[in-house]
């Protein structure tokens, strides 16, 4: 009998051990994947900052031209604002004026995004966007922003307000966010951005939601270099005037 008792000691203490090896081997893990996305989410957040400050400040002289040709092409603001739905948020909802309290039931936080105005101000801003730059609401001056991705700009604001960043999902509109199933939720993990592979890989005929495979992709392959090479290839469309 002590026999067995000591070999069922033994056989436990070198199971326990096994699993405390084995428990620490994936606490260690966790520990330098945790490490390794903070990194990321501090480096990242580096870069969004530095970015759209030098962005702004080297193309202010533009960005005050194309206000006044904003302006000058046709009546109304030239900006516009519009409500997104962002990040999914972890802390509780803070009520906001602006903000519909609906959006407060939302599995993604509320923010006002802002962007030059390329569409006629009798133009329902929460309409279903233009199929083509030939659609009646688009401005004169507003197909060249739209194609050249300059109407998105001032959306840099966003980015240093910390409610977007220059790479990520495209931010939706509330009342298509409210009919996502839970495989559409996930492309709310991260904070949505100015551009992503949505915009370089996807089709500029579908919706955003119709693309969600290339969001969680991009979710799945996040990394300075993934977003150094999204920026590099929107830079070249941009430039070339090409569309995405």
């Amino acid at each position: 009998m002590e026999c067995v008792g000591e070999a069922t000691i033994k056989d436990a203490i070198h199971k326990d051990t096994n699993e405390e090896g084995t428990n620490n081997t994936y606490r260690n893990e966790l520990i330098n994947r945790r490490s390794e996305q903070f990194s990321y989410r501090f480096l990242k957040r580096f870069t969004d900052i530095c970015i759209s400050i030098v962005f702004l400040l080297l193309q202010a002289p533009i960005i005050a031209l194309l206000a006044i040709v904003i302006k000058l092409d046709s009546p109304g603001p030239v900006l516009i604002r519009q409500q997104r739905i962002g990040k999914n948020r972890r802390r509780k909802y803070k009520k906001i004026e602006f903000y519909d309290r609906r959006a407060s039931n939302l599995h993604g936080q509320p923010f006002v995004m802002y962007k030059f105005r390329s569409m006629h101000t009798t133009s329902n801003l929460y309409d279903v966007k233009p199929a083509s730059d030939s659609d009646a609401r688009i401005t004169r001056f507003g197909r060249f922003l739209r194609r050249s991705c300059l109407d998105e700009i001032p959306q840099l604001i966003n980015v240093l307000k910390g409610e977007m960043s220059l790479v990520g999902p495209r931010p939706e509109l509330e009342f298509i966010v409210r009919q996502y199933n839970d495989y559409q939720f996930q492309r709310l993990q991260v904070k949505p951005g100015i551009t992503g592979l949505w915009q370089l890989k996807g089709s500029r005929k579908k919706h955003i939601h119709e693309e969600v495979h290339l969001d969680l992709e991009y979710i799945r392959k996040q990394s300075l270099r993934t977003d150094f090479y999204i920026l590099l290839r929107t830079l070249k469309f941009a430039l070339f005037l090409r569309n995405f």
